[in-house]
């Protein structure tokens, strides 16, 4: 290996293959859980992860004439990764819960030895912004009858599911999925339920790979409803 970027070359010879070094990290956090009132309770952590020898996966080597380059694990230099995140959980009234969510993340490779990661760039799978809140409200029915009904979003901001050589098709763009559920309790036993997911049909991918046939994206199940009926034993 030459410093700056990888030489890559096919062999079938174990001996010759080079094993990459251990990925360390040096982990700090810290975060308080406090209980407000009876009826708040207010979480928030923050921490900072400092990463040497980071370990990736993608198009790191030269590949010889006619081939191009070639996938493999490699190590790639170091890596800081920094936040903030918190919830709050709040049941304002009798059967009324509230719930949301929020998380900050700054990702920066700080030394780079590959010529296609360059150094400053974020991490690969890791959205700066990620914001999550649900609504539930549960009431009685009648002896033995419950009903609730909850509702849930979840948003996260664009993230790159590959940085090596940063390709376009591995960016994803932000978006916002929402859900939904009606339900009855019969007694301690019997559940019927209502759902939607992705109640909006935003189709949006979870992941992208280079494979031997070109870029294949794997994709987020779409708008989907259902009854489902449930007995606890």
């Amino acid at each position: 290996m030459k410093s700056g970027g990888f030489q890559g070359q096919l062999t079938f010879d174990p001996t010759a293959i080079q094993p990459f070094r251990d990925e360390t990290v040096d982990a700090y956090e810290i975060g308080v859980k406090s209980r407000v009132l009876p009826n708040l309770q207010v979480n928030a952590a923050a921490f900072n992860y400092e990463y040497r020898d980071a370990q990736f996966y993608g198009p790191l080597f030269d590949g010889p004439p006619g081939v191009g380059v070639l996938f493999g694990i490699a190590n790639v230099g170091n890596a800081r990764v920094r936040g903030i995140e918190g919830d709050i959980r709040w049941r304002p009234v009798a059967g009324l819960d509230l719930h949301g969510g929020v998380g900050f993340i700054d990702t920066e490779i700080t030394k780079s030895i590959v010529a296609g990661i360059a150094q400053g760039s974020r991490l690969p799978n890791a959205p700066k912004l990620t914001l999550n809140g649900s609504v539930k409200y549960a009431w009685t029915v009648s002896d033995g009858l419950s009903a609730d009904m909850t509702f849930t979003g979840v948003y996260q901001s664009e993230v790159a599911f590959d940085i090596v050589r940063m390709p376009q098709q591995a960016i994803e763009g932000g978006y916002f999925l929402a859900n939904g559920e009606i339900g009855a309790n019969l007694g301690d036993r019997f559940r019927l339920s209502v759902f939607g997911k992705n109640i909006f049909n935003r189709l949006y991918r979870s992941q992208a790979l280079f494979t031997s046939i070109g870029w294949t994206s794997q994709y987020g199940a779409p708008r989907t409803f259902g009854v489902n009926l449930s007995y606890k034993m």
